[in-house]
């Protein structure tokens, strides 16, 4: 069998039909772009600029002989169709005579629009046209198929991104359709207008509708057809090659995608999926991906085992990227996670996939990740070299680390012979410049605990403790020259950490007069600027070497080769 219909079609006749959308295909992703050009599309057809609208193409597989609809291409369009129509329903049963009675034209179209395309419910019958995946299907039932007008979305409540962009959409549409119909001096003209869109959508959109009895032949469609709407993301091409490769598997395959989506939630997929990639099978760029995936996986059995290792690493990779969030990992081993996601690195995530793949000792983990936290300090951080340069020696890692090609010393050796040496790590450090909060929080944090053992521990709530310009931002006071004082306000030996209270106090003070708030300080840091005199730029200088050097001794792989 394969393809058992093939044409293009009105949306009148291509919404009569009931459709389904799978549990694994993405969730409703129309945002303002595509909404934008959805609603001038519409009026380039009203405004009779053109005949008609090509709309793109829609992909069904047609299942258990015809009598099950699967759209496995077009969802996006077919959804917004559907918000579309529902909203020219409400606005039509919204429409009064100026006695208050019913506009019964109006009504018997509403009517038709229920029953052609939206469907029949009510409490005893659920006769809907489209059923949406898990995630959107009750909420798209409660707020835009059923004809309760009383239920609508003031009284939203959901979390869920998918069904927000529902209601964004539904909710720009209607300010569209209001701003037309707000122009027309009567209910008469009312309608008119209401009407004129309707018709022009239903008749003169048109789609090329393909459909086929044969999954894997409609996944072949949907990879080589161009999308109309938001276009295809990397994920949407590997999950259909794989559902594709899956044969006999591809029920188990499907679960377990649409478990790991749910797992990921608002992470990017196609992300996780490259990181995923490079620790197993060397690196690869994003537009390369789907090709190396593609010659890789021929067999049912390895996309079995590629959807396996996704599912069972997904709810690591969550921790990775949200390392405050969850308990998959150890205390010691999320608050390293932590401090290197607060320097905004990513490019080392292969090999922590490595790693819980090889299931690898806490202790040799802890080890691995601290040399990453002082590769990225150092040589991102505080020296500017570019990250993605680092991709591929990480992708090398973390593939050795998966073949068990070397051990965890060796692997923190391979991590520790990139990062640059310690007097270029010193000469950086004297004199970068940095403006980024967490950044310098956990900077200045890990010099004063390291420097003052036994003194005050720095609290690590972010929100109790503050970033104090010793030389302020608006220097006015100060009667110093803008040229030569701004490039020092953001210099990391300009800055100190205050607790909230005492820094909206003292923000914009002369030297003197914020001596006495730091004189009370419990962060010894901050004390010993008491014993300054006057604050200018040789002392700034003069602070920040004096931190280098310390930065050497905190940031150091020798220490992690004798843990």
């Amino acid at each position: 069998m394969g393809i058992i219909n093939s044409n293009f079609e009105t949306m009148d006749k291509y919404l009569m039909e009931k459709y389904y959308i799978p549990d694994y295909q993405r969730e409703y992703s129309w945002d303002q772009e595509q909404l934008d050009d959805f609603w001038i599309d519409l009026n380039q057809i009203v405004d009779k600029e053109m005949d008609q609208h090509f709309f793109g193409q829609v992909v069904i597989h047609s299942n258990n002989g015809g009598k099950e609809k699967y759209i496995i291409d077009g969802q996006q369009r077919t959804i917004t169709s559907i918000i579309f129509l529902a909203l020219i329903r409400n606005m039509l049963r919204s429409l009064k005579k100026a006695d208050g009675s019913e506009y019964q034209d109006a009504e018997d179209d509403a009517s038709d629009i229920q029953v052609k395309y939206i469907g029949r419910i009510s409490e005893t019958k659920d006769r809907r046209q489209l059923i949406l995946s898990k995630m959107d299907r009750d909420f798209f039932k409660n707020y835009i198929q059923s004809q309760n007008l009383n239920k609508r979305m003031d009284s939203f409540d959901s979390k869920i991104p998918s069904n927000k962009r529902i209601k964004v959409a539904y909710e720009f549409l209607e300010r569209k359709m209001e701003d037309k119909v707000a122009k027309a001096n009567d209910v008469t003209e009312k309608y008119n207008i209401i009407s004129d869109y309707k018709d022009c959508f239903i008749n003169k959109f048109k789609v090329m509708h393909v459909e086929t009895d044969d999954i894997n032949e409609a996944f072949v469609i949907f990879e080589t057809l161009n999308d109309r709407g938001k276009s295809l993301e990397t994920a949407d091409l590997l999950k259909n090659h794989i559902f594709r490769s899956a044969g006999n598997n591809l029920d188990s395959v499907k679960n377990e995608w649409l478990e790991i989506v749910e797992n990921l939630e608002d992470i990017d997929v196609t992300k996780y999926i490259r990181y995923y990639w490079n620790s197993r099978f060397g690196f690869a760029r994003k537009k390369d991906l789907y090709k190396l995936l593609r010659a890789k996986i021929t067999n049912s059995n390895e996309a079995k085992n590629i959807c396996d290792d996704l599912y069972s690493l997904s709810s690591c990779y969550v921790s990775l990227v949200k390392p405050n969030e969850g308990d998959y990992f150890s205390k010691e081993i999320k608050e390293i996670l932590k401090n290197i996601s607060t320097l905004n690195a990513t490019s080392f995530y292969p090999i922590v996939l490595s790693i819980v793949s090889r299931e690898i000792s806490d202790t040799d983990t802890l080890k691995i990740l601290k040399a990453i936290e002082i590769l990225v300090l150092r040589n991102f951080v505080v020296s500017g070299l570019v990250a993605n340069k680092y991709e591929m020696k990480f992708s090398e890692i973390a593939r050795n680390i998966f073949a068990e090609k070397i051990t965890p010393n060796e692997a923190v050796k391979k991590i520790a012979e990139l990062i640059i040496d310690d007097d270029e790590f010193k000469n950086n450090f004297s004199t970068f410049t940095v403006k980024n909060s967490p950044v310098i929080r956990y900077l200045l944090k890990n010099i004063n605990n390291y420097q003052y053992t036994g003194e005050m521990i720095v609290n690590s709530d972010n929100a109790k403790v503050n970033i104090e310009h010793i030389l302020p931002k608006k220097f006015e006071k100060w009667g110093l020259d803008s040229e030569e004082a701004e490039p020092y306000v953001w210099r990391l030996g300009n800055l100190t950490l205050l607790s909230g209270r005492y820094n909206r106090r003292i923000s914009n003070d002369t030297f003197d007069k914020k001596k006495k708030i730091y004189k009370s300080s419990e962060i010894k840091m901050t004390r010993d600027l008491t014993k300054i005199d006057n604050w200018n730029y040789s002392e700034i200088d003069k602070r920040q070497k004096e931190m280098s050097v310390i930065a050497v001794k905190i940031w150091n792989i020798s220490k992690v080769n004798k843990q």
